[in-house]
């Protein structure tokens, strides 16, 4: 099967509305959906998320987090309409409200000092509201808590992640096997505190992605909730860590959040390993497709970020 057009949203867009389209745009910064920006003439707006039929319980994931989310006082955007059971057209949808402003990667450097910590205070403020949601079963991402395939220990679920980088690493790829192997080393010798970690939930794709900012550095919510992550929570702080020096950004952003947790000794630990880790995932997408037309390409600054962020961080746990 072909994967969704953009002549395809068009066509939901306008049967949805019941208006022409005026624009329609596809974001490019998702890997798993196809996304697009509706505006019709009549001034309405709205994202409608098509799924690839391999991606489909995902759409159903949202359906169930969103509204849970949204009760717990989490900033997300409504659900205006959904066929899953793709009654219309030949791929599942969803149609949701659009969030004013962009992805915080996206406006990050014009934002100012103030607004930055703002940010980071309340991005810390709703990871720890989602971490007093109902414990997990298993670790990892669930589409909800009666679903399985997640895994036994936050310990499996770290070599999960470090051997999918494995399976990327190629003779021309930036990611070297050897950093792998240094990777798993520091795994091994931090078994014990990720046995200690708990299968509290929080939102592991809430980074530089998926955090809508407006125009005033105000959060208008977060989007991209599909999934639920359980385990521990310092994995989206780092991975945002790792998309910041990707980016070039400072870090007065990751720097307030970090100090808002007031990390002991074990916590940086694991926080140092997880940073390194994301700088390996990141570096190992480089050269793959995911959902995109092009393959992904990061600028040589970018991975020299990359590099010496993996090396500085994997040094402080020895």
């Amino acid at each position: 099967m072909e994967s969704p057009s953009l002549s395809l949203a068009r066509e939901i867009a306008a049967a949805f509305a019941g208006k022409r389209i005026a624009k329609i745009a596809r974001f490019e910064t998702g890997l798993c959906h196809f996304v697009y920006d509706i505006s019709t003439e009549g001034g309405q707006r709205f994202v409608i998320r098509i799924a690839h039929p391999a991606n489909e319980r995902l759409l159903k994931g949202s359906q169930y987090w969103l509204p849970l989310l949204a009760n717990a006082g989490v900033p997300v955007a409504r659900i205006l309409h959904a066929d899953l059971d793709k009654r219309l057209f030949p791929f599942a949808y969803l149609i949701l409200e659009r969030l004013d402003g962009q992805d915080l990667g996206e406006v990050y450097p014009g934002l100012s000092g103030a607004a930055k910590r703002r940010l980071a205070e309340r991005i810390a403020e709703i990871q720890l509201v989602v971490g007093r949601l109902p414990e997990g079963r298993e670790y990892g991402d669930s589409v909800g808590y009666d679903s399985s395939g997640g895994h036994d220990s936050w310990y499996a679920m770290i070599m999960d992640l470090i051997s999918r980088c494995k399976h990327r690493v190629t003779e021309s790829s930036v990611l070297r096997l050897n950093d792998v192997t240094i990777l798993e080393a520091a795994a091994i010798k931090l078994a014990a505190l990720f046995d200690r970690v708990a299968p509290r939930a929080f939102l592991d794709d809430a980074t530089t992605k998926n955090v809508i900012v407006s125009g005033e550095g105000l959060l208008s919510g977060i989007v991209d909730t599909d999934m639920v992550c359980f385990g521990d929570h310092l994995f989206t702080l780092a991975l945002t860590k790792a998309a910041f020096a990707k980016s070039g950004f400072d870090t007065m952003y990751t720097d307030t959040w970090t100090g808002i947790l007031e990390l002991d000794e074990e916590s940086e630990l694991r926080l140092s390993f997880y940073t390194a880790l994301f700088a390996a995932v990141i570096l190992s997408e480089q050269g793959q497709k995911f959902n995109q037309d092009e393959k992904v390409v990061f600028e040589r600054s970018g991975i020299l970020r990359l590099r010496r962020l993996l090396e500085q961080e994997a040094a402080k746990v020895g």
